[in-house]
């Protein structure tokens, strides 16, 4: 589709922005091949010199080539408020934290939805259909990932419900396929039981909310308990340690602040490695997962139980019975014998 203006007209679209950019000369608007709606000059294709694009401006959909970002731009999708009703809805869906990034999903000032944390090549329980860049002036990104989708058929939209779902275009049919929906985007496990250092509250009977024990931490004894395959906890408020890289000095790091809690090692997209990450106080949206995750320490009161002991009785036993089993053998052939003998007199007597 292709719009032109000759010069001397002026084109109010979409607010003040466009009115303010867009004047004189000879303007052309044009719908090019993946969905961007583009107000361009005639005579430049140049996409840096558009005057205004529809990319710029997401709605409720996300299409390939189109970018949400993270910093002062802070572009994210909106959904519609109601079916027929394209005004802005209630829901929200974008990227949080763009240091160790997040999929969420917003109803007004509540979070509905958080996935884990960026592993370098996906969203940890979720599905591989975004990728996530750094750019430049620390400029994050989020786009859909054209690797394992077909670039020129798919959408994905963030429904009215709150709802976030992936359409695709059979290009045979040239019918659009079943929606797959998105949210929830992982496959959580429901904890029979808390992480170490923390309990069912009392008064969370029904929920079984786990609270973290009364008896303090930071007295000297403190160690770390390994938790595999974990959500980590809302690192909005967490601590980053970029030129820390292995769990053991990040331990240190953790075990230092009385009011630290929990640390890990996660991807940081400011040095695109592993880094250091810790948390303090309380530790929000825990979850596990079947087949991934990250490592979680969790500070726990009191000393570690050295395996050196049980290992030590363990052998100790062993060598017992070892030791024990040809006098037992022994002992059977022996009686034995004398049962043997016994029945042997038995019978002489008899004759």
């Amino acid at each position: 589709m292709m719009i032109s203006w000759l010069s001397g007209t002026s084109l109010n679209l979409c607010g003040s922005r466009l009115e303010e950019r867009v004047l004189l000369l000879h303007q052309q608007q044009q719908l090019l091949e993946n969905g961007n709606l583009v107000l361009k000059d005639v005579n430049n294709d140049n996409p840096e010199d558009f005057f205004w694009q529809s990319f710029d401006e997401p709605t409720d959909t996300i299409l390939p080539e189109m970018k949400l970002l993270w910093n002062y731009q802070n572009r994210y999708l909106t959904s519609w408020r109601a079916l027929d009703d394209p005004r802005p809805g209630n829901y929200v869906f974008r990227f949080e934290t763009p240091q160790y990034p997040v999929l969420s999903i917003w109803y007004k000032a509540f979070l509905l939805y958080r996935s884990g944390p960026w592993n370098g090549y996906k969203f940890i329980g979720a599905p591989s259909l975004f990728r996530l860049e750094w750019k430049d002036q620390q400029i994050s990104y989020l786009s859909i990932n054209t690797t394992t989708t077909s670039p020129d058929y798919t959408r994905v939209q963030l429904d009215n419900d709150g709802s976030v779902r992936h359409y695709t275009l059979e290009s045979n049919s040239q019918k659009v396929g079943p929606a797959m929906e998105l949210i929830p985007l992982y496959s959580e496990r429901l904890l029979s039981e808390c992480i170490p250092g923390f309990e069912f509250g009392s008064l969370n009977v029904t929920t079984k909310e786990c609270v973290q024990k009364k008896n303090g931490t930071c007295n000297g004894d403190d160690h770390f308990s390994l938790v595999r395959k974990m959500n980590l906890p809302d690192s909005r408020n967490a601590k980053s340690n970029p030129s820390i890289t292995k769990p053991e000095q990040c331990g240190k790091i953790c075990l230092g602040d009385c009011t630290c809690t929990a640390y890990s090692i996660s991807i940081s997209l400011e040095t695109d490695n592993w880094s250091c990450i810790t948390w303090s106080r309380d530790l929000l949206d825990l979850r596990s997962y079947f087949e991934e995750g990250l490592d979680l320490y969790v500070r726990t009161a009191g000393k570690k139980k050295s395996k050196t002991g049980l290992i030590v009785g363990t052998c100790v036993c062993i060598l017992v019975v070892l030791a024990l089993l040809p006098l037992f053998c022994y002992w059977r052939r022996k009686k034995k014998r004398e049962r043997e003998r016994a029945t042997t007199a038995a019978s002489s007597i008899g004759k």
